[in-house]
């Protein structure tokens, strides 16, 4: 969980005089009168003015309303950075609050992201800041009691009891992880991909809380669709370079590769996704085909495959909801249908609902939960659309859980850190 250093005292806008007294009282003790005019010199902190109220201007930062923490430690507040944490022996490196991570202050440059490797301007830093936002968020669910989000061009998985929490408030279970794009669990581990690096992590539920226990190697090209199998108490991973399937088994608390099987059938077509719908396999292909097959005795067989409409060849995803309604996503045309059979689907008959969701951007990896289904929408406009169906199937409600729109500058030098 999150350790927020702030204390009490601190949870509200200062003011007062009785803080007077503390406030620059450290400040006071180390610095120096350089001119007649107020400014004087820190031997850490530098030069800044002291206007004999509670503030004080720096040179470099602004503004800043200082209050003593103990021994040389001082919490700083910032108009653009809000509450931000520093000491003599760390100073220009101090701990930013409002994403709870570390920063470095360089005068010419700004403010140095660590995670992003970039400098970026006071102004924007907190208020942009990618770790208080979503980039491609390609799958949701609910598990017990913790909502997951797969923050795919962000490279982490993070989550929260509440589904409601502004996202700088959700966990972060692992924020290096290249491009992952799903997860899947048995209700003890918890399985998502390492896209980028041909790899799987396995996390463990404890005390209501997610940790990464393992990693799993030399799972194809791309690993890029995890499911859970219940009755063959297996996990699935689509390899989408190189058209594989793996089974993983878990053995005593841990995930071992139990078997891998070529999937010929997609002509070495790029695959993003594998459903488990009624007993059986789904594969979307970006050959224009989905096929339906039965996994038995450590085989893939097709039982059926099915064309799909124009517009419809590069899939992300088919998802069928609680109310019966097969729904089915697209890359090409960042396209969002729904209908009452796969068949039905393949023969054009059915509802292109995009506009009907306000879709903005591509729709990804469907899910269902608290009598809701969500569709993320990812790559030119990331937030989660949420709708409800009636026993009917009608959408009855819909709206929007988050809503980030079009990427920034540190969304972007985040992503690019790594490969998808």
């Amino acid at each position: 969980m999150k350790c927020f250093l702030l204390l009490s005292f601190c949870l509200s806008f200062p003011c007062g005089e009785q803080l007077h007294a503390s406030v620059s009282s450290y400040l006071r003790a180390d610095s120096t009168t350089t001119t007649h005019s107020g400014w004087k010199q820190s031997s850490w902190l530098g030069k800044f003015f002291d206007s004999g109220s509670n503030w004080i201007y720096h040179e470099w930062l602004g503004w800043l309303y200082p209050v003593d923490s103990g021994s040389d430690a001082t919490w700083f507040y910032h108009a653009d950075l809000k509450w931000i944490w520093t000491k003599k022996s760390l100073f220009p490196f101090f701990f930013v609050n409002g994403i709870q991570d570390w920063s470095y202050f360089n005068r010419d440059h700004g403010l140095y992201d660590f995670a992003t490797k970039q400098y970026v301007s006071q102004s924007s830093f907190l208020t942009d800041n990618w770790r208080r936002r979503l980039y491609t968020p390609t799958y949701i669910n609910q598990i017990g009691d913790l909502y997951v989000i797969v923050d795919c061009w962000h490279h982490r998985i993070i989550y929260s009891k509440s589904i409601d929490a502004n996202i700088e408030d959700w966990d972060v279970l692992d924020d290096d992880v290249a491009g992952p794009h799903s997860f899947a669990t048995d209700g003890e581990i918890l399985i998502y991909e390492d896209t980028g690096r041909g790899k799987l992590k396995v996390a463990l539920f404890k005390e209501g809380n997610l940790q990464i226990i393992q990693i799993v190697s030399n799972v194809g090209i791309r690993p890029h669709r995890v499911i859970y199998h219940e009755t063959a108490e297996s996990f699935f991973v689509i390899s989408s370079g190189d058209q594989a399937l793996y089974e993983i088994k878990k053995q005593n608390k841990t995930a071992a590769i139990f078997n891998r099987v070529d999937l010929n059938f997609l002509k070495k077509s790029y695959s993003r996704s594998i459903s488990m719908i009624d007993g059986n396999l789904y594969f979307t292909s970006g050959g224009g085909y989905i096929f339906k097959t039965k996994y038995q005795n450590r085989e893939v067989k097709v039982i059926e495959s099915y064309s799909v409409p124009d517009g419809f060849e590069n899939m992300n995803d088919i998802f069928k909801s609680k109310m019966g309604w097969y729904y089915f996503s697209s890359t090409s045309g960042s396209r969002i249908a729904r209908s009452r059979s796969i068949s039905a689907f393949s023969k054009g008959d059915f509802e292109d609902i995009a506009s009907e969701f306000g879709l903005s951007g591509t729709p990804y990896y469907m899910s269902e939960f608290g009598g809701r289904v969500y569709l993320p929408e990812i790559t030119q406009h990331s937030g989660i659309i949420w709708f409800k169906e009636d026993s009917l199937g009608k959408v009855i409600e819909h709206g929007k859980l988050f809503e980030f729109g079009p990427p920034n500058s540190q969304d972007i030098a985040r992503r690019n850190l790594w490969p998808l």
